[in-house]
């Protein structure tokens, strides 16, 4: 078994950051960019002392959201792009192997962008379009983004990015992923539109730890 945190965390990959997302709700705007769009602040109904902006158009989500696998929140959103976008916010406990430090320290290291690392028989034409240390909540934090191909979907065209954050108490994904027709729509829309709105929302992040 691997030492380094980030390449376990990516062989599970599924199992932590690619749950169903059970809440459908959207909104229809042109381009949306982060400048453009109206935000309001939730608490997540996983745990309502952690709080986060979503567009106000689209609602938060109900009661389904499975919070007993570490799931605080999700939304599906829609843009006249011809791209969609699912976000959920997944909190997951440390453990014997992987610890704060040692997330902390693989977040800094250059295999953070395995986190957005995809493979398999129906997965094509991946790219690693970047990673980034960073910190949120004054905590490590890291940011990558990817996009590839599914076949298995019934929109293939897949642009994937991941915030973690390595918090004291616990460490926390927020996965977005767009969709579309085919992966050169996707980056387009990744680019035109999502792009600048992810960036807020990893941004508007507020934990419970933070400031202890």
């Amino acid at each position: 078994m691997t030492s380094d945190p980030c390449e376990r965390l990516q062989i599970l990959h599924h199992k932590i950051v690619l749950p169903v997302v059970v809440v459908f709700l959207s909104f229809a705007l042109p381009r949306m960019h982060a400048q453009g769009t109206a935000w309001k602040t939730i608490h997540t109904t996983g745990d309502p002392n952690v709080t986060i902006e979503i567009p106000s158009g689209v609602d938060q989500e109900g009661p389904d959201i499975v919070h007993d696998k570490g799931d605080l929140m999700a939304f599906f959103a829609s843009s006249s792009n011809r791209t969609d976008m699912a976000c959920i916010l997944h909190r997951e406990e440390y453990s014997t192997e992987i610890t704060q430090k040692s997330m902390a320290t693989g977040l800094a290291g250059p295999n953070a962008a395995q986190l957005c690392g995809e493979s398999g028989d129906n997965v094509s034409h991946f790219s690693a379009m970047g990673a980034q240390p960073t910190t949120s909540n004054g905590f490590p934090a890291s940011a990558c983004v990817s996009s590839y191909t599914d076949s298995s979907e019934k929109e293939p065209g897949t642009v994937y990015s991941r915030f973690t954050v390595a918090a004291p108490s616990a460490f926390y994904i927020l996965s977005c992923t767009v969709s579309s027709e085919n992966q050169e729509v996707s980056i387009w829309g990744w680019s035109e539109t999502w792009q600048e709105a992810v960036a807020h929302i990893q941004a508007s992040l507020r934990l419970p730890d933070a400031g202890k």
